[in-house]
C-alpha cells in the first residue's frame, strides 16, 4: 500500500531569484567503489552495510535501477511504485524492503527544468539511493556521517542525514524571498511603487515549496511511524527531528506568504491613493476650466434667427433664466441627500 497526500535594493543582499552554485564535493576514494559506469557504492567511516548510489544523468534508466534492486535482492515491485507515483514525495512498504522518495520543485535549482528528486530504498542492512539533482546530497551526508559521534551509521542515521542535507537547500531560497520581501517593505516605508512581478514570482516560488513539502511530511511521518513499532529509540528520535525541520520549513514558507499578501495589499492600497490623488487634482481643473467653458459657450451662442435676438434685455433674462435653474437643481440636490440620510438613520 501507498501513502501519499494528494530586484534588490541594497547592494548587500542577493537578487531575486536566487542563482543557484554548485561546487566540486569529490568524496575520498577510501569512501567509494566504482561498480560500473554511474553506480558507486559508498563506505564512508561508520558504515558497515551495503550502500549503493545510483545518480542519474536523466529520465529513465529503469534497467540500471532494476540492476541494482536485483544486486541487493530487493522486490521490483519498488520500480513499479516509482514509475507510477512520479511528481510527490511517497512512502512505500513491501514486506522488509520500504521506499522513501523526497521531491523539491524546480525553483530550488534555477539550472533545472525538472523536479530534484531523492529516492531512498532500505532493507534490512542493505540501502540504494537514487537521486536526480545538481546538488550534492548525498555527498554532503556521507561527510555528516563521518563526522559525527555515532559509533554504528545505521540505515536511519543515513537517511536522516540524507534527509537533512535535503532540506538544507530550501533555505537559501526562503532566505532570498525574505531579502526580496525586506527591500519591498522598506520602498513602502518610504510611500515607494514594488515591482508586482517580483512579488508575483516570490508567491509562486513559494507556493510551490509549500505544496512540494505537504507530501514530504506525510511520508517523514509515516516513516517514524513504523520506525517507532521497532524498538530503536535513537533511530525513531531521529526521524521525528527530521519531521520537526521539514514543519519548521512549512511554517517559515507560510510566514513569507503572509509577507507577501500584506505587501500586495498595500501596493492596492498605494495604487488607489495615486488614483484618488489624480482623480482629486483632476476635479480642481474642471472647477477652474468649467465656468470659463460655460461663458465662453454662452458668449458664442449664434443668436442669429432666434425669436427677441433684437431685445436688449434678453441677454439678462437668459442669464436670470440660467441662475435659477442651477440654484433649483443645487436645491433638489441637497434635498434628495437629506433625504436620503434620514433613511439610511
Amino acid at each position: 500500500m501507498v501513502d501519499a497526500p494528494g530586484g534588490s535594493v541594497h547592494g548587500a543582499r542577493p537578487a531575486w531569484p536566487l542563482p543557484m552554485t554548485t561546487t566540486a564535493n569529490q568524496l575520498p576514494a577510501d569512501w567509494v567503489t566504482e561498480l560500473r559506469p554511474g553506480v558507486r557504492k559508498l563506505n564512508p567511516p561508520g558504515v558497515a552495510f551495503e550502500w549503493i548510489d545510483l545518480p542519474l544523468e536523466e529520465n529513465g534508466q529503469t534497467n540500471e535501477i532494476a540492476t541494482c534492486l536485483e544486486q541487493l535482492g530487493m522486490p521490483s515491485e519498488i520500480l513499479e511504485v516509482m514509475d507510477e507515483h512520479s511528481g510527490e514525495s511517497i512512502r512505500y512498504r513491501h514486506s522488509d524492503t520500504g521506499l522513501l522518495q523526497l521531491e523539491l520543485p524546480e525553483s530550488v535549482d534555477p539550472s533545472s527544468e525538472l523536479p530534484l528528486f531523492l529516492t531512498i530504498i532500505m532493507r534490512r542492512d542493505k540501502l540504494l539511493t537514487i537521486h536526480r539533482t545538481s546538488i550534492e546530497v548525498v555527498e554532503e551526508a556521507c561527510k555528516m556521517i563521518a563526522h559525527s559521534d555515532e559509533d554504528r551509521v545505521t540505515p536511519v542515521s543515513v537517511v536522516y542525514a540524507i534527509g537533512e542535507e535535503f532540506l538544507d537547500h530550501l533555505d537559501p531560497v526562503i532566505r532570498t524571498a525574505s531579502n526580496a520581501l525586506d527591500d519591498a517593505e522598506d520602498l513602502m516605508e518610504h510611500k515607494s511603487g514594488v515591482d508586482v512581478d517580483i512579488l508575483s514570482e516570490i508567491r509562486s516560488d513559494l507556493l510551490e515549496i509549500d505544496r512540494y513539502l505537504d507530501p514530504l511530511q506525510t511520508s517523514l511521518r509515516r516513516a517514524a511511524q513504523t520506525i517507532h513499532s521497532g524498538d530503536a529509540h535513537g533511530e525513531e528520535s531521529s526521524m521525528h527531528s527530521l519531521l520537526d525541520r521539514a514543519n519548521w520549513t512549512e511554517q517559515r514558507v507560510r510566514n513569507q506568504l503572509d509577507r507577501v499578501r500584506v505587501l500586495s495589499d498595500r501596493q492596492h492600497i498605494l495604487a488607489m491613493d495615486d488614483m484618488s490623488t489624480s482623480m482629486y487634482r483632476l476635479s480642481w481643473i474642471a472647477t477652474i476650466f468649467l465656468p470659463l467653458s460655460f461663458i465662453t459657450g454662452l458668449l458664442g451662442i449664434n443668436v442669429s434667427g432666434i425669436p427677441e435676438a433684437n431685445n436688449p434685455h434678453a441677454f439678462f433674462l437668459v442669464c436670470l433664466f440660467l441662475l435659477l435653474l442651477a440654484i433649483g437643481t443645487s436645491l433638489a440636490l441637497a434635498l434628495a441627500i437629506r433625504v436620503r440620510r434620514r433613511k439610511n438613520l
